[in-house]
């Protein structure tokens, strides 16, 4: 598996482009923490879920390993943003009531980052992981063709883990106790011209131009796309279902 941060630049494009969070969905997981002191919002990108679970905790730490993603961030009193790595977060033992990560827990779910949450959890706490699929089109010739340039196209080029996403997490290592799990859904209202921004920020995207210098979205995808919905700027309704892992940490 190659060790390269695919979001170490751009991080402004993925604060632009990518889907939120439903206000559901965090409030569902703020109400699994039996305490609401501190929360780590692990690999927390441009802090977007950090700055919603502020509304739930007193304070929410939230790392990332690349710093061009936290300076793209958005400040808020309650958020201490700190670059640090899933493996090695700095934290304090014993310290924080509940553990999130949205939508990267499939980059590092190996041992070394659960021992970490552990490390880091009380006894108790809450740990929450959630994760969006591969978003559906609501016009259905343009959401088959979309279909079909996502296996054809993107799906060879991620990395490993995303078979995890692809099973919204349910096959992923989860050694916590008293799981549960729930699936939100997020709509949008795009142009197609929108949505290809947003295709532009996944990492298979990243990965083809860095090996061959192409844009892959503008040369391959945007041309099968506009054969069947060739308006770039009519809007359709895009939607994301996000599906949140949830335990307890035992002490």
């Amino acid at each position: 598996m190659s060790n390269k941060n695919w979001f170490d630049s751009k991080g402004q494009e993925y604060a632009n482009f990518r889907p939120g969070y439903p206000d559901e969905l965090i409030k569902w997981v703020a109400n699994k923490a039996q305490q609401h002191g501190l929360v780590w919002d692990c690999a927390t990108g441009n802090g977007q879920a950090a700055c919603a679970l502020a509304m739930y905790f007193d304070k929410v730490i939230a790392t990332d390993s690349a710093e061009s993603q936290l300076q793209a961030a958005v400040s808020h009193p309650q958020v201490d943003y700190r670059v640090a790595t899933a493996q090695h977060s700095g934290l304090d033992s014993d310290s924080v009531d509940c553990v999130t990560v949205a939508q990267a827990m499939h980059w590092f779910a190996n041992d070394v980052f659960f021992d970490e949450v552990k490390r880091v959890a009380k006894s108790g706490a809450s740990m929450a992981a959630w994760c969006y699929t591969t978003p559906v089109l609501s016009d259905e010739a343009l959401n088959k063709v979309w279909q079909q340039c996502y296996t054809e196209y993107l799906h060879p080029y991620f990395n490993f883990g995303r078979e995890y996403v692809e099973k919204s997490y349910s096959n992923i290592p989860f050694p916590f106790a008293k799981q549960q799990s729930r699936t939100f859904r997020q709509a949008y209202r795009w142009s197609v011209a929108r949505f290809m921004d947003y295709l532009k920020t996944l990492s298979a995207a990243k990965k083809y131009m860095s090996q061959f210098s192409i844009d892959l979205v503008d040369e391959k995808i945007k041309p099968r796309l506009l054969s069947v919905f060739p308006d770039i700027e009519k809007e359709i309704d895009v939607y994301f279902d996000m599906t949140v892992r949830q335990g307890v940490v035992e002490k």
